[in-house]
């Protein structure tokens, strides 16, 4: 189990470490980087939001702690990413940010990086 200050400050730092320097359009990453500061400003209003949604409830991923339970969701999404597309999720922000695929292994390094994470949001 994760805090939300974990988990969101480990979202940032892997993105702005592991997916930002593949960017290669000048305005991507400016775009990217606006989207990562917005995530930081907004952190604690989008959390609220994420946990109020029902499939969130329903699964239990956040306890009455605001915890998350990263080692279901990081499971069950490698699980998914395996079972549903082939080993490979790609997802794709449009022209101002641009595509990014991911595997098992980046989920795995993400979680490292929410893991490592001491908050700070």
């Amino acid at each position: 189990m994760v805090t939300s200050e974990q988990f969101i400050n480990g979202v940032i730092v892997y993105a702005e470490n592991e997916l930002m320097p593949i960017i290669e359009k000048p305005h991507q990453k400016v775009c990217f980087g606006v989207v990562l500061g917005t995530l930081k400003h907004k952190a604690r209003e989008i959390f609220e939001n994420l946990k109020n949604e029902k499939v969130v409830k329903l699964l239990g991923i956040i306890d009455d702690k605001g915890q998350i339970d990263l080692d279901s969701l990081t499971s069950s999404t490698i699980d998914s990413i395996n079972r549903y597309s082939n080993g490979k999720f790609e997802f794709d922000g449009g022209a101002l940010i641009g595509k990014f695929t991911f595997a098992d292994a980046d989920i795995k390094q993400l979680c490292e990086y929410i893991i490592q994470s001491s908050g700070g949001v």
